[in-house]
């Protein structure tokens, strides 16, 4: 920061300035924004959580249903693969495309 001002007042006061500017920067853009984020992002993970246990009530029921199929099982078997490997993933986006 360049001053022009000779004075010590004079700086002073243009570093309350600069400070005042800043915060409501911070206060009018960067803090909405931030919770913003913060809120899609928790949505995306119940989201996750949701579709992740209907999956695992789905699988179970579908074991269920198919009893001693031995095809059926190993399509299932790797259904539960997929999705432990996805629960593991968690939000990393290498990791989920690893698992498909």
């Amino acid at each position: 920061m360049v001053m022009f001002v000779r004075s010590p007042r004079g700086a002073l006061i243009s570093g309350i300035i600069t400070l005042i500017i800043l915060a409501i920067v911070y206060f009018a853009v960067i803090k909405p924004a931030q919770n913003t984020t913060n809120q899609v992002l928790s949505n995306a993970n119940q989201q996750e959580q949701q579709a992740l246990s209907t999956s695992s009530l789905q699988l179970k029921q579908a074991q269920q249903q198919v009893g001693g199929n031995p095809s059926a099982q190993k399509a299932l078997t790797h259904a539960q693969q997929v999705e432990a490997c996805v629960a593991a993933a968690g939000t990393d986006p290498t990791k989920l495309a690893a698992c498909h």
